[in-house]
């Protein structure tokens, strides 16, 4: 059996058109009709040298059709996959609010999301079931089918790690996050820390630590500053703490500035956590239902990102979860529209319509029922 190599090979392609007779015309029509269906390369990430002897993995580039479906799972029920999730049972609106926000992502059923059998055998089991549960067809299905796949990511995660997970408990939606959505590369990015002096040579630690993050955590209080500035805060130079001179020796400034060089991209889908109680009357300050512009640096120079905010999930009562999620254009499921959809699992499977993001959640005197706890951002 002849084995060939097409992906950048003019002349296996050649070799394979003077073996088998069909016109170069045909192939490049063969390969448009399985690109629709998904048949891409699915190698998303790359493995290069960043110093002598240390080998780091990080993703390629960002497309414009990162989004885009691929054609090799069910999307038949594009209309109604987006207007469901499981509905409340023992403490599940956790789990349930995770499953709501990973169907409007698409995540596993979108290209850039498709990833190699070899990475898929290091996922973990939740992040693996919540695969498989964005593919199936989830608004063809009953709601006790629905609720039946949430079962199965519940129990995943208590044989995950049992003690944080434990069944008929209220689950902490941050490790909830960070467990099922872990190897999504739609929603990761990958860096580290560096320092740079007047002679604009980039000095890396003796101890090089690479990272791959899984969206933005806000650890500390950052009071009277918006998400915008926040973000921003942390992948802006800030004064090293090692003010040795650099190779200009007695013609060094001494300006040595410590920065985060991310070695990929900004994922496209953004992930912020908050991890602090924000009030209706609080998010006149942190705006975080406003655009984001990030500029970062990158191995290649400076980047800039543009995200709109798409999703949240609200903390209501101090007792439970419920997520809100910009409506689909009504002309086309692969965009957003206009409207915002409210997800309750307790109330119902079915998302209704609200006015905004923060009706009946808040009201004009600064009360509320409920605080912020995430956010989600797509590439504008």
């Amino acid at each position: 059996m002849l084995a060939l190599r097409f992906d950048g090979h003019a002349a296996s392609i050649v070799q394979l058109i003077e073996l088998t007779g069909v016109k170069y015309a045909d192939l490049l029509r063969i390969g448009a009709e399985a690109r629709k269906k998904g048949c891409s390369d699915r190698k998303r990430e790359m493995e290069w040298e960043l110093v002598e002897g240390l080998h780091v993995s990080a993703f390629r580039r960002v497309k414009d059709s990162w989004h885009r479906l691929d054609g090799t799972v069910p999307h038949h029920d594009d209309k109604a996959r987006y207007l469901f999730g499981p509905g409340w049972s023992d403490n599940s609106c956790g789990i349930d609010v995770i499953i709501f926000c990973a169907v409007q992502l698409d995540i596993g059923r979108i290209w850039i999301d498709q990833i190699t059998d070899e990475q898929a055998g290091h996922l973990s089991e939740p992040a693996t079931v919540l695969r498989h549960l964005c593919k199936k067809p989830w608004g063809c299905i009953t709601q006790i089918q629905r609720n039946r796949l949430r079962d199965v990511l519940a129990e995943a995660l208590q044989s995950t790690k049992p003690l944080l997970f434990a069944p008929g408990e209220f689950l902490p939606i941050h490790e909830l996050i960070d467990t099922c959505f872990a190897g999504v590369p739609q929603a990761s990015y990958t860096f580290m820390r560096a320092t740079l002096c007047c002679d604009g040579i980039l000095i890396m630690p003796d101890s090089v630590n690479v990272t791959r993050e899984v969206g933005f955590h806000m650890m500390r209080d950052r009071a009277g500053l918006s998400s915008q500035q926040i973000l921003q805060s942390s992948f802006s130079d800030r004064p090293a703490t090692n003010r040795e001179p650099c190779s200009q020796g007695d013609q060094c400034s001494l300006a040595r500035t410590s920065m985060t060089m991310v070695l990929d991209r900004l994922p496209p889908t953004l992930l912020f956590h908050t991890y602090h109680q924000v009030s209706k009357e609080d998010d006149k300050i942190w705006r975080f239902f406003e655009p984001l512009d990030i500029t970062y640096h990158t191995t290649k120079g400076i980047a800039r990102a543009r995200y709109s905010p798409v999703g949240c999930i609200f903390w209501v009562n101090q007792s439970h979860f419920v997520a809100r999620w910009k409506g689909r254009h009504p002309t086309s499921s692969r965009a957003y529209g206009e409207q915002i959809w409210h997800y309750d699992g307790m109330r119902s499977g079915a998302v209704r319509e609200v006015t905004d993001w923060w009706a009946e959640i808040g009201d004009e005197k600064g009360n509320t029922k409920g605080s912020l706890a995430m956010m989600f951002y797509c590439l504008a």
